[in-house]
């Protein structure tokens, strides 16, 4: 939860030291698209749309997330495409789809990386450590940034 709020408010500040597009739309909210595979009532799902609550409300609506699931806008591997070429605001990709963007991602899919006991350790490590700021390091490479793991 922690995760998602920090990454709401971090997005708010970087749409706000954007500034407004152009002035033909200042004044109306910033509509944010995400496009993903996953079905209602998914995990993903519940927490993208979570992550829209949070944005909305802490915004005072002036930012808007539209949810495309169901892969109404293609596979987890073409909205990141779309994503890296600034056709798509956001995606929600699988880490072994993410492993043909960056191979260290293959990491995440290894069998037995951790047991359920230590599982909060492994999303620690992912949110405050090491682990997260190097996956972060190899997202900004190919010109992605990591908002949330789930």
């Amino acid at each position: 939860m922690k995760k998602i709020v920090l990454a709401a408010l971090g997005l708010m500040a970087a749409v706000a030291l954007t500034g407004p597009i152009d002035t033909a739309h200042a004044g109306k909210p910033l509509t944010l698209r995400i496009g993903h595979p996953m079905a209602p009532g998914n995990n993903v799902t519940l927490g993208l749309e979570k992550f829209k609550e949070l944005v909305e409300a802490k915004s005072d609506k002036k930012i808007k997330i539209q949810i495309f699931g169901s892969a109404q806008l293609g596979s987890d591997r073409v909205t990141t495409e779309a994503a890296q070429a600034g056709t798509l605001d956001m995606s929600s990709c699988s880490s072994p789809n993410m492993a043909s963007f960056g191979k260290a991602y293959m990491a995440l899919d290894l069998p037995y990386i951790t047991s359920p006991k230590y599982q909060q350790n492994l999303y620690k490590a992912l949110d405050e450590g090491e682990l997260g700021q190097e996956l972060e390091r190899i997202s900004n490479e190919i010109g992605l940034t990591t908002i949330m793991y789930s």
